[in-house]
């Protein structure tokens, strides 16, 4: 196998087109926005990130790398595209359009033997529900295609470090899927791979980022009785952290980054009435944004009556 089709190139999809194409693979990127296209064929990466320019520029111009709207045959189809959440009054969903609609594009290109790899975070049993739509569309039987669910585990700024030293998990629809992808991911990848099954492998990654939101949220609630208190949050973490079983994380206005403040709703979507905990941890978050919010708002009135004037608010981060 030397040939990859990689659909989707964003802050996962681009690096891990980059990180095929440093392992000896002719790569094709599929992207819907014509800009993100033009601006990886003319060897400029559209995401900053250490050391990814530098590879998109090389590997373009040795011809390892090349990007399209459309998706080509390959032996290798990996789906990075994302996974949003649809706005609901009562409970946010997944919306898996892009990963179907990806997956829908590659049907005409698939052949026998060729490997289709999920990255993108999904709901528990995607995998297996997209892999019986793509047997029975081609009339293959399942030893025919190898298919297996890959979550990543990229922090943004320390992807290209990231992405082939963090340990990978390979949820494979069966065992021989599990076992022929993991040859490939040990090409790619200077670190551990376990092998599972795909709902497994789904599961960790939603299970991997509900936990660090359930942690937030306990600092988080920790902040506000703190500054009720009048005590200084971050010297009561620092002295409880040194009990020798308590880490505690630091506080925040909320929940940033890609994942966390979504892939909590992907279990509580699937399981409502088995997600309390997951639920509660959402709505803490959610409402230390509007606590804090109201912390800024409490001292722009006090800096009016102190001065007489409109105070200069500065903002740190844009997560």
């Amino acid at each position: 196998m030397n040939s990859c089709c990689v659909l989707g190139l964003g802050y996962i999809g681009l690096p891990t087109a980059a990180l095929f194409s440093t392992k000896g693979f002719d790569v094709l990127g599929v992207d819907i926005n014509l800009d993100i296209v033009n601006s990886v064929n003319k060897g400029v990466s559209p995401i900053e990130e250490p050391s990814l320019q530098d590879i998109i520029k090389s590997s373009v111009a040795a011809g390892k790398i090349k990007a399209s709207t459309k998706p080509d045959y390959a032996d290798i189809f990996v789906i990075a595209v994302p996974t949003p959440i649809k706005e609901d009054p009562k409970i946010p969903k997944p919306n898996l359009e892009f990963v179907e609609d990806a997956i829908e594009s590659i049907v005409p290109f698939l052949k026998k033997g060729n490997v289709v790899i999920i990255e993108s975070t999904s709901p528990v049993g995607t995998t297996k529900r997209l892999f019986s739509s793509i047997i029975k569309k081609k009339n293959l039987k399942e030893n025919e295609i190898f298919m297996a669910y890959c979550p990543e585990r990229v922090l943004p700024g320390r992807i290209m470090a990231e992405i082939s030293t963090n340990k990978r998990i390979i949820g494979g629809i069966n065992k021989n899927s599990a076992l022929k992808i993991k040859e490939i991911y040990t090409k790619l990848c200077d670190s551990e791979i376990f092998v599972t099954d795909s709902q497994t492998a789904e599961l960790v990654k939603l299970a991997e980022n509900a936990y660090r939101d359930l942690n937030i949220a306990y600092a988080n609630e920790l902040s506000i009785i703190s500054s009720k208190l009048g005590t200084d949050i971050n010297e009561v973490i620092n002295f409880t952290n040194h009990h020798p079983r308590v880490n505690i994380l630091r506080p925040s206005c909320g929940v940033g980054g890609h994942c966390i403040a979504l892939d909590p709703w992907f279990l509580i979507s699937q399981f409502p009435e088995d997600t309390n905990l997951m639920q509660m941890s959402r709505k803490v978050n959610i409402l230390k944004t509007e606590w804090t919010v109201k912390e800024i708002n409490k001292l722009i009135e006090k800096e009016k009556m102190d001065t007489q004037n409109n105070p200069t608010i500065g903002v740190f981060g844009l997560t």
